[in-house]
């Protein structure tokens, strides 16, 4: 479960200290008030926050079973001196945490002493190994803050940032993209996705992603990782939906689509659209593996390969150059389609099976249900002039 009282619930958001920079979340929080506090001062102001704990970052990328992992991270505070951050850490599926201080005397892989990034090696984990690891940052006023601050039930973290050991050699004819849980996390994904009512489930589950394309490797820390499609999402190998955190989007995107099923006629239905200039989402042949597992079948229908497709969202309007556009995205059910039929003036039938990915919150569909309109109730003999007039 996850909860932004910000977002819908009545809060606003508000910056806490205004001494530091507005450009990070960890500067924000939701009012303590209802509707904000407009024209006084924020009902969160801190002129003295935790310090903030930013670009958190392991290397290498895929560590060996033959190496040590260096962990930095830039603490940044109204304050310049007395910070300290501590690294918890533990080989999954460990109970207890191992800590150490993380240091920033400019002899720990962290720059110059004293310039905000703190850094620490750790041990050498066995092949296959998955670290989950997270920090806290203090100041001298005692002043503290946890990075990942999120889904803490039951006094257990949920969500902490993962790496995986891993001595294998990636293949390097395609672009190769790692998937990394928890033993627990993977576990139960798998079991969803292979249930029968499970696989219809939008859950999605903390990963660490990782990218090779064009020889560069990239990660992504906690990023969401879910079951998708519609009519393939009861198929094995199951397809995964991943969804990036907002400030740190990969290749420009917050979410990609990587499907399991038929993924060369993926490929040659969106370089034919494309070729006939028609707006489609790029389809790309990627190697995948969930915990170093590789699930594609060799043979047909996946030929070892899935399909990474951009998802239809703002991020398509964006690379498209679309501008402020109204995007729909639409669903087969048991008892409607997205078939253009015209279902009348009200908004709310349309909703059954079409999903607006862009401009949400202005909730207009006169567009769409004009154009239903158009295609659905225009006599065909004044079809082709009513369509080009409408262009």
């Amino acid at each position: 479960d996850w909860l932004a009282e910000h977002d819908g619930g009545g809060k606003s958001l508000e910056l806490i200290n205004p001494g530091i920079s507005n450009k990070h979340g960890q500067n924000w929080a939701a009012s303590t008030v209802e509707e904000g506090t407009p024209g006084t001062v924020n009902s969160v102001f801190n002129a003295d926050a935790a310090p903030m704990i930013l670009n958190v970052r392991h290397s290498p990328i895929v560590p060996q079973s033959s190496s040590g992992v260096h962990i930095t991270v830039r603490l940044v505070d109204e304050q310049k001196t007395g910070l300290a951050a501590d690294l918890f850490y533990r080989p999954d599926p460990a109970e207890d945490y191992l800590t150490a201080p993380l240091l920033d005397d400019g002899t720990h892989g962290d720059g110059l002493a004293g310039d905000g990034l703190f850094g620490l090696s750790i041990p050498a984990f066995p092949d296959g190994t998955v670290v989950e690891f997270y920090i806290r940052a203090r100041d001298t006023q005692g002043h503290s803050r946890i990075y990942p601050a999120v889904a803490v039930q039951e006094d257990a973290r949920r969500a902490n940032l993962l790496y995986q050991v891993d001595d294998s050699l990636a293949d390097d004819s395609l672009p190769f993209f790692r998937i990394i849980m928890t033993k627990a996390e993977r576990d139960y994904f798998l079991s969803m996705v292979k249930n029968s009512t499970g696989r219809f489930s939008d859950a999605r589950m903390n990963a660490t992603f990782i990218s090779r394309m064009s020889g560069k490797q990239e990660i992504r820390y906690l990023a969401d990782i879910r079951n998708r499609g519609n009519g393939s999402r009861w198929k094995t190998p199951n397809n995964f939906r991943v969804d990036f955190p907002s400030d740190t989007p990969w290749h420009g995107v917050e979410k990609i689509n990587l499907n399991a099923q038929y993924p060369h006629i993926q490929l040659l239905g969106s370089a034919l659209c494309q070729q006939a200039g028609l707006l489609v989402s790029r389809s790309r042949l990627v190697r995948v593996r969930l915990n170093g597992a590789d699930s594609a079948v060799a043979g047909y229908p996946m030929y070892g390969t899935y399909a990474y497709n951009d998802v239809v969202s703002s991020d398509f309007a964006g690379f498209h150059n679309l501008g402020p556009v109204n995007i729909y995205r639409t669903v087969r059910t048991g008892s409607m389609e997205a078939d253009f039929a015209y279902l009348g003036e009200d908004p709310e039938p349309y909703r059954q099976v079409y999903f607006k990915e862009t401009n949400a919150a202005e909730n207009d569909w006169r567009d769409l249900i004009q154009l239903c309109q158009l295609l659905t109730e225009t006599p065909e003999e004044e079809f082709v002039a009513s369509v080009s007039a409408s262009l």
